[in-house]
């Protein structure tokens, strides 16, 4: 609990005084979650100074893992909390050309899964074959692509993928590009996390069963779905 006055007051250990500070401070309940809307009155006293949060149990300022360990951090869909997370992630922007050079400080937070980078533009992990088609890599050069995989401006509409065998994979497509970007080089096949992998290493049907697989469209709105034993 906060205590409103309007006169200047002596603050505790990594807090000083405002007129008008926020409503909604930082607290080690809410430091890592999503921000919250909050009204743009004026809080009167003492306020956390910058990089420390209110402890609410204690009523202090501390660093955010300072923070009690019994506190929750609700991370979204395909991430994770990290004390110590790097403070060079991943993105859709830096994917083919990421940092040669990061400090090594922690970041504490939510960070993505493995095989998942941070869109930028929504915040969200994705797979970085869900990026978007007009993530930018650095001008005049051609984009590095993760291994076993190469860059080409016309991608196959057919490109192979793991439950398509060899002599099935060019049964059915067609010739039109799927666009720009980075596919899978001969003889490696897509694998159900994006990544190009060796066939014999491509994860097998737990019962030997059917595989569904999902060819892309002969047209942009036509998706063929062939279904065949493996």
């Amino acid at each position: 609990m906060y205590e409103n006055i309007n006169t200047f007051a002596k603050c505790s250990e990594n807090e000083h005084f405002t007129k008008c500070g926020t409503t909604c401070p930082l607290t080690c309940s809410n430091y890592y979650k999503k921000p919250q809307r909050c009204t743009k009155d004026c809080f009167v006293g003492c306020e956390c100074d910058e990089g420390f949060v209110r402890n609410e149990e204690t009523n202090e300022c501390v660093t955010p893992i300072q923070c009690p360990r019994n506190v929750t951090h609700d991370c979204p869909e395909n991430e994770h909390f990290d004390e110590c997370g790097t403070a060079c992630p991943i993105t859709c922007n830096n994917y083919f050309d990421p940092p040669k050079v990061c400090t090594m400080q922690c970041v504490v937070g939510c960070v993505c899964d493995k095989a998942f980078v941070r869109n930028e533009d929504t915040g969200k992990c994705v797979l970085a074959v869900e990026c978007p088609r007009n993530t930018t890599s650095r001008p005049g050069t051609t984009p590095r692509c993760p291994k076993n995989m190469v860059y080409t401006n016309c991608k196959s509409a057919c490109e192979p993928r793991c439950g398509i065998p060899l002599d099935k994979a060019s049964g059915i497509c067609t010739l039109e590009c799927a666009g720009e970007g980075c596919e899978c080089r001969a003889p490696f096949a897509l694998d159900e996390l994006g990544n190009c992998v060796e066939r014999e290493k491509c994860k097998k049907s737990p019962t030997g069963g059917y595989y569904i697989i999902h060819m892309l469209r002969k047209t942009v709105t036509t998706m063929y779905t062939l279904i065949f034993r493996h």
